[in-house]
């Protein structure tokens, strides 16, 4: 069971909030090995933060992880203090595209 930790202080805090691990998560990705592309995409990016919005980000990394692995490797690494939907796909991956992926380099922010 996983809990989720509510600041009261409203969309402008909690914005504060997920800017300062945003850029956390970028020195992190920064620093990882494999990592060649990474985009913010959701709320951070579309205006619509609230009191308990997360961090959706899309990781492109070299991996031979299956993908339920390279989400809690990654997660592990970045060790943030909000909530985060991560996805992370390969190199192959990513280039074969698809709605999701697509979506995201649409209308995301791109990080690396």
């Amino acid at each position: 069971m996983s809990t989720t930790t509510v600041r009261w202080g409203g969309a402008a805090a909690r914005r504060s909030e997920l800017e300062a691990e945003l850029a956390r998560a970028i020195d992190g990705l920064r620093s990882l090995q494999g990592v060649v592309e990474a985009w913010v995409f959701g709320s951070m990016v579309g205006g619509g933060v609230h009191a308990t919005s997360d961090l959706d980000l899309l990781v492109v990394r070299v991996t031979d992880e299956s993908p339920s692995r390279r989400v809690e490797t990654l997660l592990a690494e970045l060790d943030l203090s909000v909530p985060v939907d991560v996805f992370v796909y390969t190199p192959d991956e990513a280039a074969a595209g698809g709605r999701f992926i697509d979506g995201v380099r649409r209308s995301g922010r791109r990080l690396l």
